[in-house]
C-alpha cells in the first residue's frame, strides 16, 4: 500500500493506473484494500496531498 500511495502522489497516476501496476485486476479491490488500510479512498489520499503541498511564491529580485 505504501507503493500505491508514492504512485498517487508522486507519479500522479489515476488509481486505475495504480491499481492495473500493482496487480489488481479490478479497481473496486483496490480500492477497498487502500480504504481499509489508510481509512481514505485513493483519491481522498491525493486531494490531501496536493492540499499539504505549500504553495511557494516566485521571488522577484
Amino acid at each position: 500500500m505504501q507503493e500505491a500511495l508514492r504512485l498517487l502522489r508522486e507519479a500522479k497516476l489515476p488509481p486505475a493506473a495504480v491499481a492495473y501496476r500493482l496487480g489488481y485486476s479490478e479497481q473496486t479491490s483496490f480500492n477497498h484494500q487502500f480504504k481499509k488500510y489508510y481509512g481514505m479512498s485513493p483519491s481522498e489520499a491525493r486531494e490531501a496531498a496536493e492540499e499539504a503541498i505549500p504553495y511557494r511564491r516566485k521571488k522577484f529580485t
